[in-house]
């Protein structure tokens, strides 16, 4: 039996994407953006276990470290956001500090 890896990932960015539907719009669209890149690794992990290629242990195994190269991603995509964060307060007070030092 083949698998239809579309339909697999619909099914995955919509399990991921429930979780994500009160965040903003482009962390849901990163979130697919990472899972289409990890397309083709998933579909020869998924074709391999149907085949009887690996065995339950082993794609586990597989699994397990594609939800963590995911987990990881996700993880630098909030680092990055964060400091884009701080970058565009510290930004917005500087032009404070010098809007009030006008006036002073």
């Amino acid at each position: 039996m083949s698998m239809d890896i579309e339909s697999v990932l619909k099914t995955m960015a919509g399990a991921g994407l429930g979780v994500l539907k009160t965040y903003p719009p482009e962390l849901r669209a990163s979130f697919q953006a990472m899972l289409a890149e990890q397309r083709e690794d998933l579909a020869l992990l998924g074709a391999a276990r149907a085949a009887g290629e690996i065995d339950a242990v082993e794609f586990q195994s597989e699994l397990e470290r594609s939800e963590k190269v995911l987990e990881v991603k996700l993880l630098t995509l909030e680092i990055e956001g964060k400091a884009a964060a701080q970058k565009m307060a510290e930004a917005a007070c500087e032009a404070f500090r010098t809007a009030i030092k006008v006036l002073v």
